[in-house]
């Protein structure tokens, strides 16, 4: 059997258009079919370099580390979201399971595997108001570690923009505890203002202990100034 037969009959593509990665997978096939075909024979069939397959091996055979978690993530959106989880429900739900993921990391992995809602995408968005570096850039604290067991020491938040029927737009600016996953506080405005983030903290002094409130407000008045 002449190698390049072989491949044409099981894939239907000429050789020329398959990329080196492609033609390692295919040297690969074709061994563990024929194993009388010596790689040299190969190479030469596919013109592939040698030193190319076994640095393509090496990636071919490496584990993805979130193999497991993508095939939850797939469950997940299928069965129980029904096909209308974007990667914040996501994330909430991968947490009830124990699956503790940056939302950054839930978002990432739903896009290398093609999921995505189709129920609020094209009417929603997190709003964003960055223009460039201003002021002092706080630390990363928490570099990408997102495992806090204890209330109240670790929240999240962001303004999240939706657009209405009416045409008007709404911005909802909500704060969520890491360890709970409760949200503490919620405001929604017109306008994605100081006054809509104050008004959600405003809140959330009232649902923290004192000790939290008084390195919120040390924190605040030092971010004004």
């Amino acid at each position: 059997m002449r190698i390049g037969a072989h491949h044409r009959k099981k894939s239907g593509r000429p050789v020329s258009t398959l990329s080196n990665r492609q033609k390692t997978q295919i040297t690969c096939d074709i061994r563990a079919d024929h194993s009388e075909f010596q790689l040299k024979q190969l190479f030469k069939a596919l013109n592939l370099n040698r030193k190319t397959y076994y640095d393509n091996l090496k990636r071919i055979a490496k584990k993805d580390k979130y193999a497991e978690v993508k095939d939850l993530i797939k469950d997940i959106y299928y069965n129980e979201g029904q096909g209308t989880y974007g990667y914040r429900p996501m994330w909430a739900a991968l947490r009830d399971k124990g699956v503790k993921l940056a939302m950054e990391t839930v978002r990432k992995l739903m896009r290398s595997i093609g999921l995505k809602t189709e129920l609020y995408h094209k009417r929603t968005a997190k709003y964003s108001s960055y223009k460039g570096t201003v002021g002092k850039v706080a630390d990363n604290l928490l570099q990408q570690h997102f495992d806090e067991e204890r209330p109240y020491h670790v929240l999240h938040t962001d303004i999240t923009e939706y657009a209405l029927t009416n045409g008007k737009k709404v911005y909802i600016s909500p704060v969520v505890d890491e360890a709970s996953l409760e949200i503490l506080a919620c405001t929604a405005s017109y306008s994605p203002d100081m006054e809509l983030v104050l008004g959600m903290l405003d809140e959330l002094e009232t649902k923290l202990p004192v000790w939290n409130c008084i390195i919120l407000c040390v924190r605040m008045n030092s971010s004004l100034n």
